[in-house]
């Protein structure tokens, strides 16, 4: 059984089709890219995943269970996980912080453990801290520990939006466009990290991602998408040398 099963899924926005009959399943352990132009529907299939928006029809299935109709926290808590395209980090608080905020979904002592300090509270809250540190130091972060996390370089706040979606134990992680705004060289230290953080945590992951090289680099199989509908799927070779994906993107007099 797939990870995740996606059949017939569509969406409205209005009289607007963002999203048409869509299918994938999605091995454990595969690194799946999703391409297409501006408005292809790429980030709403995201947001139907993450329960942002509740499909108009069809069905998403994590593990064989229903995830359509379900509140974004409750399929956060079924081990999903997610990067935006415009970095949604708590910019005020400490790096430290942001990474133990994404593990309060994890906490079982209640608001009176909390209140009372209770010693199960403490030890909770001391494991949170040590698997933030934890996290943090993978991704070379430690010593910005108590820095805010608004005061990062640009490439360091993506390294921290990595660790803190990882701090949420997810099975399945969603990438959206995480080379955005990124140079050659960065993209390159990127495509690494992708694979080695699939590796290390043994995670599922779909990347939307604009920048074709580390696409085709990544990616064990590609999904391509034009007007909501998938329009071509395979192998990154498969889908570069498929005439309907060039003309998408070259159009049809090249």
């Amino acid at each position: 059984m797939s990870l995740l099963e996606i059949e017939g899924l569509s969406h409205y926005f209005g009289g607007l089709c963002a999203i048409s009959e869509l299918g994938i399943a999605l091995p454990r352990n595969q690194l799946l890219g999703v391409i297409g132009p501006n408005g292809s529907g790429k980030t709403t299939l995201f947001n139907l995943i993450t329960g942002i928006y509740r499909a108009s029809a069809g069905s998403i299935r994590l593990n064989g269970q229903e995830i359509v109709g379900r509140p974004p926290e409750a399929i956060s808590r079924m081990a999903v996980a997610r990067t935006f395209q415009n970095i949604r980090l708590f910019k005020a608080l400490s790096v430290l912080d942001n990474v133990r905020i994404a593990a309060c979904g994890k906490v079982t002592s209640g608001p009176l453990h909390a209140l009372l300090r209770t010693r199960r509270f403490l030890k909770e809250e001391q494991l949170i801290t040590d698997q933030a540190m934890g996290l943090l130091t993978l991704f070379g972060l430690q010593r910005h520990a108590t820095t805010p996390a608004g005061s990062l370089p640009y490439g360091l706040q993506r390294q921290l939006e990595f660790a803190r979606a990882l701090a949420t134990d997810p099975v399945l992680l969603l990438l959206d466009e995480p080379g955005a705004g990124m140079n050659s060289s960065e993209i390159g230290r990127l495509s690494e990290q992708i694979q080695w953080v699939g590796q290390r945590f043994a995670l599922t992951i779909i990347l939307i991602e604009h920048h074709m090289g580390l696409v085709m680099e990544v990616c064990q199989r590609v999904v391509v998408l034009d007007f909501g509908a998938v329009i071509a799927q395979g192998t990154p070779q498969e889908v570069r040398n498929n005439p309907g994906v060039i003309e998408v993107y070259l159009g049809k007099g090249s």
